[in-house]
This record gives structure tokens, sequence and C-alpha cells, in this order.
């Protein structure tokens, strides 16, 4: 089930279950899509248009916009990750892929068609040259760019630059995932574990989802952790439950308010 966001039973825990398997960049999105700098421009952004090149999805260029939260498309405020196209810039998400595409032959031992492999594929031509390649499958995230050739014209024999030697692992991790894409259609559980903070980052959103409709922090707790424990804590000896409702919706506002790019960069958020 899609988040309930923001008009919907936010107090339903289930409405939040899709998020446990999202990979960062679609839990990033979750909390940019609720930073209210980025819902004031949404309307605007809801009218984007796209063209279809057979079974590729093209999204046009819009390096100004978006820039400030770190994507390179302003994508409406109000879908949900799996159905979101989520161009996250390199400079902002570690695990996007630099790579440049050969034109190859459909029988060359190497060559891989992107439109081809299972998932969903999303290009971004760049005003000044090169690709965006965005890659959904399984909430699995695989973005490329593309310094040289195209991914629209069929077969290609990618071609991996690396930025150096340190910091590499998490476009590595993309590689490994493109290659089991490429290999077997799908990305395996193995390269795609719960992130292990999925379950507070999901109950961050549903506090914050609370507090965008006016809820009461009584009525997070409730929520979240459910009315029986709130009768016995909420007004007992110990603030430890409103201390632990008011540091999920501080930290709720913090991701959404610029923090998710920490999501993005590193094992903290």
């Amino acid at each position: 089930m899609t988040p309930a966001f923001p008009d919907g039973d936010w107090q339903n825990p289930t409405h939040y279950e899709a998020l446990y398997d999202l990979d960062r960049a679609g839990l990033a999105w979750e909390f940019v899509r609720r930073d209210p700098g980025y819902r004031s421009l949404g309307s605007a952004f809801a009218h984007q248009s796209h063209a279809a090149e057979g079974s590729v999805e093209i999204i046009p260029d819009d390096p100004a916009s978006a820039r400030t939260w770190g994507l390179s498309y302003p994508e409406d405020q109000n879908l949900p990750a799996g159905t979101a196209r989520i161009f996250w810039h390199a400079d902002v998400d570690p695990h996007v892929l630099l790579m440049e595409a050969e034109p190859a032959a459909p029988d060359d031992p190497v060559a891989v068609d992107l439109a081809a492999i299972g998932g969903e594929l999303f290009v971004q031509p760049r005003l000044r040259g090169g690709e965006r390649v965005l890659l959904r499958q399984s909430g699995v995230h695989l973005r490329l760019d593309l310094a040289a050739g195209t991914v629209l014209d069929g077969p290609i024999r990618p071609r991996v630059v690396l930025p150096g030697i340190w910091g590499i692992s998490p476009q590595l991790l993309t590689l490994k995932r493109l290659g089991e894409l490429a290999r077997q259609g799908r990305v395996p559980r193995s390269l795609r574990p719960r992130e292990k903070r999925a379950w507070r980052w999901a109950r961050m959103l549903q506090a914050l989802d609370g507090v965008t409709v006016g809820a009461t922090h009584r009525d997070i707790a409730n929520a979240i952790f459910g009315t029986a424990v709130v009768r016995s804590e909420w007004r007992g000896a110990s603030d430890h439950l409103r201390l632990k409702v008011q540091r999920l919706v501080r930290e709720a506002r913090r991701l959404a308010g610029g923090g998710y790019r920490a999501i993005l960069k590193s094992d903290e958020g």
C-alpha cells in the first residue's frame, strides 16, 4: 500500500509497510516530497510532460528547478517512491554510476540492452550532452550517468568510469545490481537487503504525516505504539514515551528539511 500522504489514513501503520523494501534513494525521496519548500512548488512540477520511446520513458532535462533538493528532475510530490521517477544528482547520491555507452551488435557477448533486461527504464537526455538513466525494479533505483553515448538506440557495450579507488563501494553496489538485473532479470534479495533503519524512518514519516494534518503528539503515539501503551505510559511516572514521540517528529522534520541527503550519503540519518 502507498504511504498515506498527506490526507490519507496516516494512523494505519500498514500504509507505510511498502517503505520497508525501498532502497535509500526511495526512502530519501519520501522525505524530500514532504519538504515544505518542495511541496510549495509541487503544483507546477505535477504538469511536466514526458515522451515515450518504445519501452523507455523520456524525462525532460530540468537542471535548475529541482537542483536545490539534489534532483535533476522536479517530480510530482504526490507520487510515492514506487511510482516516482527519482533522479538524484551524482553529487548527492554516491550510488550513481558513471558510464560510457558504445554501440554494440545484438550478438556481442558483452552487449546489454537496458530497455530489455527488466525493470522500468527512464532516460533524461542532458542539454549539454550525455544522459541520466534510471532503472527501477522491486524498490531499487539504479542511477547511471552516461558521459558519452546513448541507451536509446539498442544494445550497448558499457564502460564503467570510476572516480578513483576510495569511496567507490556505493558505485560497485550499483554495478553488481545492474549485472544481476541483466543476467537474471531481477535484483536478488541478497543485493537489496532491507535498510536497517527503514522501520524507524517509516515511523518518522507516519509521525510527520500526522503532524501535517493537525494530530497531537498523543494521537501520534496512539497510532504508532498502540492505545494500550499510551493509556499506561503517557501520564506515567516517566516521560519516556512523550520524549520518544517528540524525537520522532523532530527528526522527521530535520530529514524532510534537507537531512534526507545523509540517508543517501552514509549510514547516518
